[in-house]
C-alpha cells in the first residue's frame, strides 16, 4: 500500500493493484472543526476519484468527530453522490464511540444516489474479507 495523505487526524493509503482506497481516522479526530473535517473528507474523495478506485475501506474505529444531520446533508449533496458510477463496494469499520457510530452510519445510509454496495463491520479484518470477496 502507498500512503497518499497523512496528518494527525487522517491517513489515506491505496493499493493500485486491487483498486482499493483505505482511510483511517485517528483519535485526534475529536479535535477537528467542521471545516477541517470537510477538508479531509474532500481529500479522501479526491483520491478515490483520481484513479477511479473501485473499493474503499473506511476504518473509523478511532473516529471521534460527531457528524451532525446538517453535515450529513451537506456531504451527501456535495461529495458522496460523486462516488456513484465509480466505486463498487465501500466497507465501513464502526467507530467505538456510539455518537460517532450513529453519525457515520447515518451519513452513508442516507446517500440516496449511491450505485455501490456498502456494509458496516466491527473489525477491519471482516471489512477486508468482504472487499476481497
Amino acid at each position: 500500500m502507498e500512503t497518499k495523505y497523512k496528518d494527525d487526524y487522517l491517513e489515506v493509503k491505496t493499493d493500485d493493484d486491487k483498486s482499493i482506497v483505505y482511510w483511517y481516522w485517528t483519535p485526534l479526530s475529536k479535535d477537528l472543526s467542521q471545516e477541517d473535517f470537510l477538508h479531509r473528507a474532500q481529500k479522501i474523495l479526491e483520491i478515490i476519484l483520481s484513479n477511479r478506485y473501485k473499493y474503499g475501506i473506511g476504518d473509523a474505529r478511532d473516529f471521534k468527530y460527531p457528524i451532525t444531520p446538517d453535515l450529513q446533508e451537506k456531504m451527501n449533496a456535495e461529495m458522496l453522490t460523486k462516488l456513484s458510477g465509480v466505486t463498487k463496494k465501500m466497507a465501513h469499520v464502526y467507530p467505538t464511540d456510539i455518537i460517532s457510530q450513529m453519525g457515520t452510519e447515518q451519513l452513508w445510509d442516507e446517500n440516496i444516489n449511491k450505485s455501490y454496495e456498502d456494509k458496516f463491520f466491527d473489525t477491519l479484518e471482516d471489512a477486508q474479507k468482504w472487499i476481497d470477496s
